[in-house]
């Protein structure tokens, strides 16, 4: 228990409050149990590259809602911003495999919109 929520026990315990302190039970993060050691990270290529495919369909369907963001944005720009997108979506997975046992290397590219038949 950190000094902060000590100091909040003991301060409200001295102004009457009765409180009932019952320490957390102890859980290893899923990331300890994962098949793949921690330490190990894909590359920099791996994280720009790995998602490419559905963060292309999530840039180009951003750039679609704004009127000709596609002839104001060089193709440069647009890998850029697909590049963001996909080491935004490698960074969320790899994130998420802390509380899963699923590792970003593991999760195929979504290279299309899902479809309601693929659902």
């Amino acid at each position: 228990m950190d000094n902060l929520t000590k100091g909040l026990i003991e301060h409200l315990r001295k102004h009457g409050s009765e409180i009932t302190v019952r320490e957390a039970p102890q859980f290893i993060p899923a990331k300890d149990f994962h098949p793949i050691p921690w330490e190990k990270r894909m590359s920099t290529l791996e994280r720009n590259t790995h998602f490419q495919g559905s963060a292309q369909q999530v840039a180009y369907k951003i750039l679609d809602l704004a009127p000709g963001a596609l002839s104001v944005y060089s193709r440069d720009d647009q890998k850029l911003i697909a590049e963001i997108i996909a080491q935004y979506a490698y960074d969320l997975l790899e994130h998420a495999s802390q509380f899963v046992m699923v590792s970003p290397e593991d999760i195929p590219d979504l290279t299309e919109w899902p479809t309601p038949e693929s659902s």
